[in-house]
């Protein structure tokens, strides 16, 4: 049966993103690149992309497991960016309070779910990681576009956040991955391997043998490989 409705004279129908007239939402949902725009609008283009430091940060801190990465010896780090529950909730919030800004929506994810980071989407993790930096007090993003020698000084401040004393063994950690970077993941999000299929072979690319010995002064980086 076929409801022809009619609307009051000077009665505006509101139209929703989904095509419809009922509930839904009004707003696109926000992804990478549309937040990769709201900082380059922000904080202009500078000589580096802030993508080069995010993937320079997931490189360091989920090592070959990429996106998929656990802390190792138990600690609560998850995920390509190794975030504990409590920082994957306030990059949370910092995500939804920029879509709100510009007028854009945000994926709903539970609780379980921010504590399992390394379930969750290389995109979701993406825009987790950069909406924690961009809007923490302590980070610079026009530092991060202009300057690569403050990238280990500017992942401190803006995401490891740890004691001040360990300062110079943390960054001095990151420096050491930065300058031994590799792709943490292929195109598919999977950990990367060399063309035998071999993830362990690459760890030698990451700590030459003359440093990876037990008993070494090696200091690892941070992340899952030590807490």
């Amino acid at each position: 049966m076929n409801i022809n409705r009619k609307r009051a004279p000077g009665m505006r129908i509101r139209k929703f993103q989904n095509g419809g007239k009922g509930p839904g939402n009004p707003h696109p949902e926000i992804d990478t690149s549309i937040l990769d725009g709201i900082l380059t609008n922000k904080h202009g283009k500078g000589e580096y992309d802030f993508s080069e430091f995010r993937d320079a940060v997931r490189s360091h801190e989920g090592g070959t497991q990429g996106y998929s990465a656990i802390q190792i010896g138990g600690g609560p780090g998850r995920g390509g960016y190794q975030f504990d529950p409590a920082s994957a909730a306030t990059a949370y919030q910092r995500l939804k309070n920029i879509a709100t800004e510009n007028n854009f929506s945000v994926p709903v994810l539970t609780e379980d779910q921010l504590k399992n980071m390394d379930q969750m989407s290389p995109e979701l993790q993406d825009l987790l990681f950069t909406a924690h930096f961009m809007n923490d007090e302590n980070s610079k993003v026009s530092t991060v576009i202009s300057d690569k020698s403050q990238w280990a000084d500017q992942w401190a401040k803006g995401h490891w956040s740890g004691n001040q004393e360990d300062y110079d063994e943390r960054t001095n950690s990151f420096k050491y991955s930065l300058g031994n970077i590799i792709s943490a993941t292929n195109e598919k999000g999977d950990p990367a391997t060399n063309e035998k299929g071999d993830i362990n072979s690459l760890f030698p690319m990451i700590f030459p043998p003359e440093q990876n010995t037990l008993g070494s002064t090696l200091t690892l980086p941070q992340g899952i490989y030590n807490d």
